[in-house]
This record gives structure tokens, sequence and C-alpha cells, in this order.
């Protein structure tokens, strides 16, 4: 039976990975795509490329350590929840933060939950529900600039038409970084008790 101490710990590292994810999102599409809109054609499309590759060597590791520590601690705060059922009743009302691990023992209950577990795992839930966002709407987007900056600018894309797609990604990236946004803000309003 896990303690409140490591449950606190992942979900701090869950809402921590969730945070920079989505902070990092945010920055490269509300940022960096206007400076990248400024220079020429062939460099815009060199620095889109930097950028993609950079991403997909911190994207996806930080959206799985958010995912798997968010999703460890709603594991572990339901069970703490369900074995602990006396302990549980003495932290009614209070956060996640404030959960007693000095209390041992305790009950197993039946049908009574206090539901602490649920907005960590909403927020675990974002976390996840990055990749069916990215799949469902930015891989063609993404497959697009990456066949053209293979052949080079110029190899079947109009400047106009770049700069478009490059806009259009960077939207889609905004949108997508709103999903680990909303993750930690449900999850920091867990362990607040708000």
């Amino acid at each position: 039976m896990p303690s409140p101490t490591p449950i606190r710990t992942a979900l701090t590292l869950g809402l921590t990975a969730s945070g920079a994810f989505a902070g990092i999102g945010l920055a490269l599409s509300i940022g960096t795509i206007p400076l990248l809109l400024l220079a020429p054609a062939p460099t815009l499309l060199k620095q889109w490329r930097a950028m993609y590759d950079m991403g997909l060597w911190i994207g996806p590791p930080g959206a799985v350590l958010a995912a798997a520590s968010l999703g460890y601690s709603t594991y572990a705060t339901y069970r703490h929840e369900k074995t602990h059922g006396d302990d549980v009743k003495e932290d009614e009302g209070r956060p996640l933060a404030e959960m007693s691990n000095t209390k041992e023992g305790g009950k197993e209950r039946v049908g009574e939950e206090e539901g602490k577990w649920k907005p960590i795992a909403l927020a675990a839930a974002t976390c996840v529900a990055i990749v069916p966002f990215t799949w469902a709407f930015l891989v063609g987007t993404s497959e697009v600039l990456l066949r053209e900056s293979e052949g080079g600018f110029g190899a079947g894309m109009k400047e106009r038409v770049l700069r478009d797609t490059v806009v259009k990604w960077g939207w889609i990236c905004a949108a997508r970084a709103l999903l680990p946004l909303v993750g930690t803000a449900v999850g920091v309003w867990s362990v607040l008790g708000w």
C-alpha cells in the first residue's frame, strides 16, 4: 500500500512534466512560429525542421513521464482511499497534499469513495489524449512540411502555401498544448483542494 508521500512525489512529478509540456508547446506555437515566419522560405523550412526534430526528442518522453506519473498517482490515491476508510474519513474535505500518512490499518470500503483520485485521473487522461489528438489533427500537416523539407524549398510548394501550412501547424500545436495545460490546472486544483 503506497503512503501519501510516494503519491505526492509522483503527483508533483506528473504535474511538473504536464505543465512543462504545455508551456513548451505554447511557447513554440505562440512565440517561435511567428519568428520563423520572418525568415525567407528556405530558412523558415530549415528552422521549422530543426524545431520539429527537437520536439521529437523532448515531447514524447515528457508526455509519457507526465501520463505515467499521474496514472500512478490516480491508482495509488484510489487504493489509499479504498483501503484506509477510517483515515480517509479523517481526511475528508482536506486536499491530497494534507492527507495523513501516519495512520495504519483501516477497513476495506465498498462503494464509498471520496473521489480525490478523479481529478488526478482527468489530469492523466489529458496527457494521454495528446497521442490521439496528434494522430488525428497534426500528423497530416507535419507530413506535408516534412516532405517539403526533404526535397528542399521549391520542390513542390509555393512560398505562401508553405507559410500558411507552418501557421496551421502552429495553431494545431497550440491547441494540443491546451490538453496538458488543462490537466495541470485540474491536478493543481485537486492538490490544493479548491
